[in-house]
């Protein structure tokens, strides 16, 4: 990319829906204003639950290749469907796609990752074990921050790295984007699932969702 883009476009797990994929496009070029110059990025799972797993890669192939400022990452199930499941051709796109992107102080995924609070406020907390909160929520009052991360993938640099926003898909909300501005950011909502397809304009930090069939939500 020459320049960096001003705008954000991240559209979380599509698992098969191109008729979703395709109206929630429509919807960003047409009522968001999303044009070449800004950042459209797809956070992976682009197969699997849904009615047309190759229209979806088609999709997203073409974009990534023709439209400027375009990235696709490899999210799991995309990772599985390399063996043999998709054309080869197609299968060749998807283990190319890079596993993580950033733009501005966003970090980009396909799964989440949180950093833990430094041990001085685990011991205000009385918090002395990971694993005891049940929600996201509870997890920020606690202090906790999170960044994003392939599974499998962790950087200790970037885990170190304040101020930095995780953005992914992955974990389905129930047909909800969950925002905490200064931490984490997840689109999953529902997709595959009888969910919704959603994808987040950023810096602004607005949602624009369709159900599975493409209706704007």
């Amino acid at each position: 990319m020459s320049s960096v883009p001003v705008r954000c476009f991240a559209i979380g797990d599509i698992h098969g829906h191109s008729k979703a994929l395709a109206s929630l496009l429509q919807l960003l070029t047409e009522n968001e204003k999303m044009r070449d110059s800004d950042l459209l990025i797809f956070l992976g799972d682009y197969v699997d639950r849904g009615p047309d797993d190759l229209g979806v890669l088609e999709m997203v192939k073409t974009l990534s290749q023709n439209r400027p400022n375009t990235v696709a990452l490899l999210g799991n199930h995309d990772s599985w469907r390399t063996s043999g499941t998709v054309p080869p051709e197609m299968a060749l796109w998807l283990r190319q796609l890079p596993r993580y992107y950033r733009w501005k102080n966003y970090f980009f995924s396909h799964a989440p990752v949180y950093r833990f609070p430094n041990s001085e406020l685990l011991d205000r907390l009385e918090r002395r074990h990971s694993g005891e909160f049940s929600t996201f929520d509870e997890a920020v009052k606690l202090g906790y921050d999170f960044l994003n991360a392939f599974q499998g993938f962790s950087s200790e640099d970037l885990l170190k790295e304040e101020g930095v926003i995780g953005v992914c898909g992955h974990v389905y909300h129930h047909e909800k984007v969950v925002i905490f501005p200064e931490h984490y950011i997840s689109v999953d909502s529902g997709a595959g699932f009888g969910g919704l397809l959603s994808a987040i304009v950023l810096p602004e930090i607005s949602v624009i969702s369709v159900t599975e069939a493409g209706a704007p939500v």
